[in-house]
């Protein structure tokens, strides 16, 4: 009965099994989806889903916030690379600056053959010791100045540092630091004068004093009481030259500083030449103009400075300008070169005066070829009469 059964409702009956396992396909379906965890990370899902055990491989990527907070560290280390880069260096700033205690002592000095006045070549006034040329027509340039001996092949370099003494310890820096070859220059407005010259002879250097010409931009500038002023009379010229000649101390000869010379003062300039001559001074030209030099004296010991070092003082036009003067020195045979105490000046001097090759005897020299053959000379040294 039961088969008949079966057979009879055989379509029922399978369609009714289909049903019932559609029905409990979507009971558990929905009950696994009910049951499985929340995950914490895609870490635990994937731990899950292999039933925990380890994958082979592992691949973790950063979420939004983790991207942003590595954003935010890159841009604080660039700009703090930024600032680390624009950071003033304190050491690196001194270390540029061409301060005027770098100049290091010189170490190899020698005295002067007169220190201190000659009474030969002195005349005495009421009130000054003036350079005069003695009895036996010996001149102070002379007396004062010191020879020197230059190396076969080697080319004479004359250095005058000009308009020293208004600031003590550039001066006393500059008689410390330069070697006795370089020559010295006093302004009429200088301190202690008479130490400094003193000093300076002393180191060996000879020693000049400062001529002040009235000033060219005279209407926005002044060159002061002991300048050669063109509405001054003759005699308070020479009374003005007097006084700049006698500081209590041997000089050798006057510097012309740069100014007006032209026509319009060109016979008071003739009168104040003709005394430096009559002194037997030595008349330096460092105007780099033609007013001084076009002014003829008789037996006038002279000489014009080749380079002036003055008004711009970059490094590369100094730079620039010795280079011209080593050109200058293997052409000539000798370079003058007159300067201003600037620290940057003075620096720049002196490491190119420490770059001259070492003089050597003739049997040494045959054999060697010197970089820079430059011998450095007191300005008396090149002065052709």
């Amino acid at each position: 009965m039961f088969i008949i059964f079966l057979k009879k409702n055989r379509g029922i009956i399978s369609a009714s099994i289909i049903i019932f396992t559609i029905i409990i396909g979507i009971a558990m379906f929905f009950a696994r989806e009910k049951s499985e965890p929340v995950y914490r990370s895609k870490i635990d899902k994937l731990m899950f889903d292999n039933k925990n055990k380890p994958p082979m491989y592992l691949l973790t990527l950063p979420d939004k916030d983790t991207i942003n907070i590595k954003k935010e560290i890159a841009k604080d280390n660039k700009l703090a690379a930024k600032h680390k880069a624009n950071e003033f260096n304190a050491a690196e700033f001194l270390n540029a600056v061409p301060l005027i205690t770098k100049l290091t002592p010189y170490e190899a000095h020698y005295m002067q053959k007169y220190v201190e006045l000659n009474d030969t070549l002195v005349e005495e006034t009421k009130e000054l010791k003036l350079p005069k040329m003695s009895l036996k027509n010996k001149e102070p340039w002379r007396e004062y100045g010191n020879r020197v001996e230059v190396a076969p092949n080697f080319y004479k370099v004359s250095i005058l540092i000009k308009n020293l003494g208004l600031d003590t310890s550039i001066a006393t820096a500059t008689i410390d630091s330069f070697p006795s070859e370089v020559s010295l220059s006093f302004s009429p407005y200088a301190q202690d004068i008479s130490e400094k010259v003193i000093d300076a002879r002393t180191k060996g250097h000879e020693t000049y004093a400062d001529i002040l010409l009235s000033s060219k931009d005279f209407l926005r500038s002044d060159s002061g009481p002991m300048a050669m002023s063109i509405t001054s009379s003759t005699e308070e010229l020479l009374d003005r030259l007097h006084k700049s000649i006698s500081p209590n101390a041997p000089i050798g000869g006057v510097t012309i500083i740069d100014g007006i010379a032209d026509s319009s003062n060109k016979n008071k300039l003739t009168k104040i030449m003709s005394e430096v001559q009559k002194r037997g001074l030595l008349l330096v030209d460092a105007t780099q103009a033609n007013g001084i030099n076009d002014i003829k004296i008789d037996n006038l010991a002279r000489k014009r400075a080749d380079i002036v070092i003055d008004k711009i003082y970059t490094k590369e036009n100094i730079r620039s300008l010795l280079e011209k003067a080593e050109i200058l020195a293997i052409e000539n045979g000798q370079v003058f070169i007159i300067a201003e105490p600037k620290p940057v000046v003075l620096n720049m001097i002196s490491d190119w005066i420490k770059s001259f090759s070492p003089q050597l005897s003739y049997e040494l020299a045959k054999d060697t070829i010197a970089d820079k053959p430059f011998a450095l000379v007191p300005v008396s040294n090149i002065v052709i009469e």
